[in-house]
């Protein structure tokens, strides 16, 4: 038997060709009425964004009050530690940016928020 792609000797009934790896055997089977087209599976995929798009909105803003912002509350309350502890030890007056500076952000808040 020879491979209909690269026309090399391989064994009856093999599946796949040992020298060029393409599929031996029938061709794909046709597509019947049975299987949808991307079309109709892009148009039902869009209106189900569409119908729950405002639910994942809630959704969105539950999530970030509930996980971030006690994760922004901890890095203020560093930042609110650091500047204490820098006005006890006598390294200089707190500043509004201290609040940040825990975070990593070095800004004003109003560019922040």
């Amino acid at each position: 038997m020879q491979c209909p792609f690269c026309k090399e000797e391989i064994i009856d009934g093999a599946i796949k060709c040992k020298h060029c790896g393409s599929m031996i055997g029938a061709d794909p089977l046709p597509r019947t009425a049975c299987q949808p087209d991307f079309a109709a599976l892009f148009g039902n995929a869009a209106r189900i964004w569409k119908e729950n798009l405002a639910d994942l909105v809630l959704l969105t803003l539950v999530f970030m009050l509930v996980v971030w912002v006690p994760i922004a509350n901890i890095g203020f309350i560093a930042g609110y530690a650091r500047s204490l502890f820098k006005v006890a030890r006598g390294q200089g007056k707190a500043r509004v940016g201290d609040l940040f500076d825990a975070l990593g952000i070095r800004g004003t808040p109003t560019l922040i928020l």
